[in-house]
């Protein structure tokens, strides 16, 4: 005796095998067939059911809504097919070709398919949910307002691919090809994107909080207001990314190679930076009050304006950084090289100094009055309006040269390096 669940499984086959049969057939068609035929599961087929007459109907003007449900199309070539709204929840399509299929809206909520070639497929508004596409070939497809929450994209190719105001909220895309992606907007909350490559993609707006970019590469990605806060970046790659006005608050960079990025008003308040390498990036007025950059390089970043408010920059190397009126204030610098590094006008009340290495500092208007363990800083420029730790302050004058009207320079054992006064 065939039971009911014998019987849906072999009704979705026979719809799945209807419509590779007879393309053109309307949905409603393939779907009364299949149900007839499988309700005669247990009958020798003596004739055609009578529904099979309706696959040969012209095709309605307005179709109905394909239903290819749990239907089993492997390996299929679907190539340019049109199923606009089509129900394929749970279909399996693995290896299944849909090269510039139309599949707007259509539902593929927990379909399989995997290493299904998709490209150039119009997957818009559809629904995939749960779906496995782990080795799919998505290069230029547009998903753009897909839902792709929880689906499989791991190894899946999608350079090129339009996924603008799509959610794919703890999607696996470990080991995912994104290379020129569009993801303006888009939603990927606790989405796995480890390994992934993501190379000159356009990601402003999106939202990654609580995501993991282990060991991604972002190189020249465009992040522009995007939220990361609370991600993982440990040993990410984002040289040369735009991250303007991002939020990367409490979110993880040990490791990660920032070099000539932007980061201009971003907020990295909490982070973790420690060995991060961000050599030539822009932190112009960005947020870092409290982040932890020990062992961090920023040989030549610019950070004017920027808040370190209580960061701890143990062992950083800051020579020839830019801190012009940034906000250091109890900040811990020990053992920090600010070498070169521009000063001016900067607070650095509270800050720990042990062991920093100011050698030819600009210090001109800084703030440096409860600075503590500061050393005399050799070649260090500063003016009157520079304020000095107490016990530095009897000696600095005496150990100093005027090199311009108002401008002095602390000794360095030989002759003062008056190029070092103009650049003030």
């Amino acid at each position: 005796m065939v039971t009911d669940a014998e019987r849906a499984r072999h009704e979705a086959a026979l719809r799945g095998l209807l419509y590779l049969a007879c393309p053109e057939a309307p949905a409603a068609a393939i779907t009364a067939t299949a149900g007839a035929i499988a309700q005669r599961a247990e009958e020798a087929p003596r004739e055609p059911v009578p529904e099979a007459a309706q696959l040969k109907q012209p095709p309605q003007s307005v179709p109905a809504r394909l239903n290819l449900s749990r239907a089993d199309l492997s390996g299929a070539d679907l190539s340019g097919a049109t199923l606009p709204r089509a129900n394929l929840i749970g279909a399996t399509l693995a290896s299944a070709t849909l090269i510039g299929a139309t599949l707007t809206g259509a539902y593929l909520s927990r379909a399989y398919l995997s290493r299904a070639n998709l490209s150039r497929a119009n997957l818009s508004r559809a629904d995939l949910t749960d779906a496995t596409l782990s080795g799919a070939d998505l290069t230029d497809a547009r998903l753009n307002g897909a839902n792709l929450n929880r689906a499989d994209l791991s190894a899946a190719d999608l350079h090129r691919a339009d996924l603008t105001d799509a959610t794919l909220n703890r999607a696996d895309l470990t080991g995912a090809t994104l290379s020129g992606a569009t993801l303006t907007s888009a939603y990927l909350n606790r989405a796995d994107l480890s390994g992934a490559t993501l190379t000159r993609a356009r990601l402003n707006g999106a939202t990654l909080a609580s995501a993991t970019l282990a060991g991604a590469t972002l190189i020249g990605a465009y992040l522009t207001g995007a939220t990361l806060s609370g991600a993982d970046l440990t040993r990410a790659t984002l040289s040369s990314a735009t991250l303007t006005r991002a939020r990367l608050d409490g979110a993880t960079l040990t490791d990660a190679r920032l070099d000539g990025a932007t980061l201009t008003d971003a907020r990295l308040d909490g982070a973790t930076l420690n060995d991060a390498r961000l050599n030539g990036a822009n932190l112009n007025g960005a947020d870092l009050s409290g982040a932890t950059l020990n062992g961090a390089t920023l040989n030549g970043a610019t950070l004017t304006s920027a808040y370190l408010t209580l960061a701890t920059l143990i062992g950083a190397n800051l020579t020839r950084a830019t801190l012009s009126s940034a906000n250091l204030n109890g900040a811990t610098l020990s053992s920090a090289n600010l070498n070169g590094a521009n000063l001016n006008g900067a607070n650095l009340n509270g800050a720990n100094l042990i062991g920093a290495d100011l050698t030819f500092a600009r210090l001109t208007g800084a703030d440096l009055s409860s600075a503590v363990g500061m050393e005399l800083p050799p070649g260090a420029v500063w003016d009157r309006q520079t304020q000095w730790p107490h016990e530095l302050a009897s000696v600095v004058a005496a150990q100093s040269d005027e090199v311009s009207p108002g401008v002095f320079q602390v000794r360095s054992g030989s002759a003062p390096d008056r190029s070092s006064a103009i650049r003030v």
